[in-house]
C-alpha cells in the first residue's frame, strides 16, 4: 500500500446510487428551476465527474448506519502523472 497527497480539488468519479441522483435532482430543481449544470454529466456506466469537495454536499446523507447511501464507497481518483513519471 501506498499514499498519495490528494487535493480537495482533484477530480474525483463516483457511481450515483437512485438516492444520489434524486438528492441532486431535487437540489437542482430548488436552486435552479430545474436547470441542470453543464458539468452534470453522469456516464453509460453510471459514473460522474466532481472535484472531492463537491462530496460534502452529500454530507447530510452520509452517516453511521444509514442503509441507502447517495453514491457507492468505491471511488476513483485522477491523479496526475509527475513530470519524472513521463
Amino acid at each position: 500500500m501506498r499514499y498519495v497527497k490528494l487535493n480537495a480539488n482533484n477530480n474525483v468519479m463516483v457511481r450515483l446510487t437512485k438516492q444520489g441522483k434524486d438528492v441532486l435532482g431535487k437540489y437542482y430543481q430548488d436552486q435552479y428551476g430545474g436547470t441542470t449544470p453543464p458539468w452534470y454529466n453522469i456516464d453509460k456506466d453510471g459514473w460522474i465527474k466532481l472535484r472531492l469537495w463537491q462530496l460534502a454536499f452529500f454530507g447530510p446523507y452520509l452517516y453511521m448506519g444509514k442503509v441507502k447511501l447517495p453514491f457507492e464507497m468505491n471511488m476513483m481518483v485522477e491523479i496526475e502523472d509527475k513530470e519524472e513519471d513521463k
